[in-house]
């Protein structure tokens, strides 16, 4: 049944984008053994939840700064993870807490040091800031020291840790 003045088919208004700039940047400063550029950031995905769902998943190898476009007035959860290669989201914001990022190797960590960011209640506006993505390792540095007091002429050229976590859950409390 048609109401006389109404058409027949209503077509809600698509929400407008807005959009978002995020400056991408390493928080560790301290050098590494692992890697000769610890703190490069070869490929990022990022992942944004509206409402407990996925909304907008993005993936960009060598990013700097990354310019994303999100629904204008909404809420977002926002999680990264890099060097880590290209890797779909869960569907769900709940099942982020078990999101896991294997490492194949010890040798694998050459290639890029595992790095996450999470950032909750962004509201998205025409005003809304460059976002500083500030992203952290998920393998540590480990401090080594020696007391070479009673032992003359020893001196120590590298450390070398043989073991690390297969898989780390970087949004997980105590991941």
């Amino acid at each position: 049944e048609v109401i006389p003045g109404c058409p027949e088919t209503i077509t809600p208004p698509e929400d407008s984008l807005s959009v978002c700039t995020f400056n991408i940047c390493s928080a560790d400063r301290t050098k590494s053994s692992v890697s000769p550029d610890e703190n490069a950031i070869n490929d990022i995905n990022i992942y944004a939840y509206r409402n407990g769902l996925l909304d907008a998943q993005f993936y960009f190898e060598n990013p700097g700064v990354v310019v994303l476009e999100l629904t204008k007035g909404a809420m977002y959860n926002l999680y990264a993870v890099a060097n880590v290669g290209q890797k779909g989201g869960s569907p769900r914001e709940e099942n982020m807490t078990g999101y896991p990022c294997t490492l194949s190797s010890f040798a694998s960590l050459r290639a890029g040091i595992p790095m996450s960011w999470k950032k909750a209640n962004i509201r998205i506006t025409d005003r809304t800031p460059q976002i500083a993505l500030t992203l952290e390792r998920l393998t540590a540095r480990i401090g080594f020291s020696v007391d070479a007091s009673l032992l003359s002429g020893l001196h120590v050229e590298s450390v070398k840790v043989m073991q690390t976590a297969k898989t780390v859950r970087p949004f997980q409390s105590g991941g």
